[in-house]
């Protein structure tokens, strides 16, 4: 029994290992040492990557909250497309700077864009959240 649910971890780590390009001697460490091996890479890339991404997202947050608009509106100058401005309009939302996010959403609802569901609801969020009710009825 033991042996079955050795070799189905076996083959989920180097599974893992081989789609996320990871280094090839953890193939071999996890071949080799069978139930060891596969536990550190178990515990060395899934586990506690996926925490650490987690933790520096939120201190990054925390030491600079400003760097995701910033990093946003450098996307949208580079390129100009409705991806870039709705993404920044919800950068605004989020750190509630209403106004700039109503520009933007108003400025992405052009062309093939202008019956896009989630951007006039989430206008009409903005509206409301700034107080402007006679708009967010609109």
């Amino acid at each position: 029994m033991y042996y079955y649910l050795i070799l189905a971890l076996q083959g989920y780590c180097v599974c893992h290992c081989y789609v996320n390009r990871n280094e090839y001697y953890w193939i071999f460490g996890i071949v080799f040492l069978p139930g060891i091996g596969s536990l550190v890479y178990l515990f060395m890339n899934v586990v506690q990557k996926h925490n650490i991404d987690k933790v520096q997202q939120g201190v990054i947050a925390i030491i600079n909250p400003s760097k995701k608009i910033i990093d946003l509106e450098k996307q949208l100058k580079f390129a100009t497309s409705f991806e870039n401005k709705v993404a920044l309009a919800d950068a605004y939302f989020e750190s509630e700077h209403f106004e700039k996010a109503i520009e933007q959403y108003e400025g992405s609802l052009k062309g093939v864009f202008i019956t896009d569901f989630y951007v006039i609801s989430k206008l009409q969020e903005a509206h409301y959240f700034s107080s402007q009710f006679e708009k967010a009825m609109e």
